[in-house]
């Protein structure tokens, strides 16, 4: 799994920011402008962003049928951002004791929630910006956008008719 990283305004004893990847590839944009950035900079922040699983470059399977989107679950997905927090802090001997706090827009704001809760160990807080908390599996229009960024990523394999049939 892809993630990206900037080091620019780390300094020893500062802490790591992971921005939990969305529904997209990596948008180097998110480590090098804008609010987090920002935080890094006044808090000597170290910045990681992993990658999404089955977005960008990360993703398991060429062929995204149905079938193979049974490994796009939230508790993988935030099985990742653990992975990847712990194994960018075992790899930087610096960062071995650094403080953890969680970022997220949209869905990844949710995300931030959700790791936080089940994750507890890992960090110590997080953002989530624009973060939907209230979210209903058959409310037409957040089905329709999920069926059209799954259709995206999959090359049109799947099909907005394939996820009403699969739905109950």
């Amino acid at each position: 799994q892809r993630y990206l990283g900037n080091t620019n305004f780390y300094k020893p004893g500062g802490p790591l920011i992971c921005v939990i990847g969305g529904q997209e590839a990596l948008l180097t944009n998110f480590i090098t402008e804008g609010p987090i950035v920002e935080i890094a900079q006044a808090h000597n922040a170290w910045i990681i962003y992993p990658e999404h699983r089955y977005f960008g470059m990360s993703r398991p399977f060429e062929n995204l049928r149905l079938d193979n989107l049974k490994y796009l679950q939230i508790d993988q997905v935030l099985a990742d951002v653990a992975h990847i927090i712990k194994a960018v802090k075992q790899n930087q001997t610096t960062l071995e004791n650094a403080k953890v706090v969680v970022a997220g827009f949209g869905l990844a704001g949710s995300y931030v929630s959700w790791f936080r809760l089940k994750y507890p160990e890992l960090s110590v807080g997080g953002w989530a910006s624009s973060a939907p908390i209230d979210i209903k599996p058959f409310v037409m229009n957040y089905r329709k956008d999920m069926g059209k960024t799954i259709k995206v990523v999959s090359g049109g394999a799947v099909s907005y008719t394939h996820l009403r049939a699969h739905e109950t």
